[in-house]
């Protein structure tokens, strides 16, 4: 009798892969270290909730805008909570630009994808006040 290779693995490609969880509002990766991002951010729905998203997104995204490289870097991010994305995204304009938006269905949910470009502006530490409001996030 012949043995036969299981699906498995005539599918497996062998690359090597690892899941991490980390806070996104305080990432253990250096300043200006990362080429691209790409993630779905929490709807509000499952996990979170909608009102807390209005101190996570900005908290996320001056967390991304840290971690990513000025001038290059870019980020490709998931949300159906558009109003609150949107708003923080204004307040970042300084370091991150809107390229395009992509509208998708999620299961029957209205979301986006944004992609966005790491402006060459150097990323300036917030000050304490600053990182204390961004980092409530967390504990809202």
């Amino acid at each position: 009798m012949k043995s036969q290779p299981s699906k498995k693995s005539k599918l497996s490609w062998g690359l090597p892969i690892d899941a991490i969880q980390w806070d996104i509002c305080n990432l253990p990766l250096r300043t200006g270290s990362v080429d691209i991002i790409v993630t779905d951010m929490p709807f509000g729905k499952r996990m979170g909730s909608k009102k807390r998203n209005w101190n996570l997104y900005p908290a996320c995204l001056w967390e991304m805008s840290r971690i990513c490289k000025p001038g290059t870097g870019r980020a490709a991010l998931l949300t159906q909570d558009k109003k609150c994305f949107t708003k923080a995204l204004s307040g970042m304009e300084h370091v991150w630009r809107k390229v395009h938006t992509v509208w998708v269905n999620i299961g029957g949910l209205h979301a986006a994808v944004y992609l966005l470009n790491r402006t060459p502006q150097a990323f300036v530490h917030p000050s304490g006040q600053d990182k204390e409001e961004l980092l409530s996030a967390k504990n809202d």
